[in-house]
């Protein structure tokens, strides 16, 4: 890897220190499911991010709306464009109701707010590329073993991470949240305990911050935009249990009805 100016002279070379981490097929069946994006009725295509090559892409937005993304890529080139909402300390806070570059921002999201960023980039080269299409995905060469994953919530972080890997998983570590559960304990997992995901899959644990959230009230979901407490609340389980659902093998979407998948758990379909 390198860093070359106009004229193609190297600046600075980086000696490589990736590894593979998962097999071609996966990678060629997300590519696969992010290039709808780009196409058809994809959030990308419709907001006139498409150019004149191959791409896929993907959106993102933040809690409340806070930050907004558009990361797309051909085969060889990726790019990122982002718009965050700061105050004068330069603390987050949303998007939604501010106004930028004289725009006021009623609904911030990353294929209409930041995407055009990424498309005036890429359309400005998009005729220096060349023509590269993506590898087609191969699902037969994807096989995956599944085990249920342990219940590790209200345990310790190291605790929790000791019984997840001597079940065959591997562990990514979040940001710490509020939580009815014990500071430096386990608040929330995902996938969540007692379902089923694939040997070797990272499983996300958020350790509690200590500190309660705000109960969602029922006048609270009359308002909009709807209370942060009040998303994804169930009434109907007063428990601290992790309510965020499970893995059901590897999913994905593209918002343009194309899918696909086979016998092994492993699917892409339509969100």
């Amino acid at each position: 890897t390198s860093i070359e100016d106009a004229d193609g002279n190297s600046i600075r070379e980086y000696a490589p220190t990736c590894s593979q981490l998962f097999p071609e097929a996966v990678g060629d069946g997300v590519n696969a499911v992010l290039r709808g994006v780009q196409e058809g009725g994809g959030f990308g295509a419709v907001n006139g991010l498409a150019i004149n090559k191959p791409s896929a892409g993907k959106t993102g937005t933040t809690s409340s709306a806070k930050a907004v993304w558009f990361v797309g890529y051909t085969p060889r080139l990726s790019a990122a464009a982002m718009i965050a909402g700061a105050n004068a300390k330069g603390q987050p806070i949303p998007l939604e109701g501010l106004t930028v570059g004289g725009r006021y921002v009623s609904n911030a999201s990353g294929s209409s707010f930041a995407g055009p960023i990424w498309g005036n980039a890429m359309r400005s080269i998009q005729d220096l590329l060349k023509w590269e299409n993506f590898v087609p995905p191969n699902l037969s060469a994807l096989k995956s073993e599944y085990k249920r994953v342990p219940k590790v919530q209200g345990m310790t972080v190291k605790r929790a991470t000791e019984v997840l890997h001597a079940a065959g998983f591997k562990v990514a570590l979040g940001p710490a949240e509020d939580s009815r559960q014990g500071k430096g304990t386990v608040a929330n997992v995902f996938p969540a305990g007692n379902t089923s995901a694939p040997v070797g899959m990272a499983i996300l644990i958020t350790p509690s911050n200590g500190k309660k959230p705000p109960k969602c009230k029922r006048k609270d979901l009359e308002l909009d935009p709807l209370p942060e407490q009040c998303i994804d609340f169930d009434f109907g389980d007063d428990d601290d249990d992790d309510d965020r659902g499970g893995f059901g093998g590897f999913g994905g979407g593209n918002g343009n009805g194309n899918g696909f998948g086979n016998g092994n758990g492993f699917g892409f379909g339509n969100d």
